[in-house]
């Protein structure tokens, strides 16, 4: 948080008709009661300029029509010949894939983290002699899921 507030005093310096008003949100991605205050200011024509949001609501916020894409604002950047301009070559793949929406890019990727999935290698066996498992590796050993996907249709077989 210091070099953002460092970055919006310095952006308050160089523009001093601009006033930086930092509304500081928090709560969790699935039910956020601050998410329906910022969906109530877009939707009451009183949205916010910038928004600092977790990568992975970027797409649906976009697809309800909230952000503005910002891909005049890029192009404009490289035309001007901004060594800083934003690109794609700049951040991981993922994180980039998160930013964009439809082919449009409503985001810049700020942060990144790593996901791991750790899992109890006896409760995995057990599960696995479910004849419902379905996942299991070339020399048919049960594997744990890879994908969210797989995640999602084997997390049952773990419930005791």
């Amino acid at each position: 948080m210091p070099g953002r507030l460092a970055a919006m005093a310095k952006f308050e310096e160089d523009h001093p008709d601009i006033e930086v008003e930092v509304t500081r949100i928090m709560g969790d991605a699935h039910y956020n009661p601050q998410n329906q205050k910022l969906m109530c200011a877009i939707a009451g024509g009183d949205p916010p300029e910038v928004v600092l949001q977790d990568r992975f609501t970027i797409g649906s916020w976009a697809a309800r029509g909230a952000f503005r894409s910002l891909n005049d604002f890029i192009e404009e950047d490289w035309k001007a010949g901004n060594p800083q301009a934003v690109t794609a070559g700049h951040y991981y793949e993922a994180c980039w894939k998160e930013a964009v929406y439809e082919g449009k890019v409503y985001a810049v990727p700020t942060s990144t983290d790593s996901r791991v999935m750790y899992y109890h290698k006896d409760l995995l066996e057990s599960a696995a002699g479910n004849p419902n498992w379905k996942l299991f590796d070339v020399n048919g050993n049960p594997r744990p899921p890879l994908t969210w996907e797989e995640m999602k249709s084997h997390n049952r077989f773990f419930v005791r």
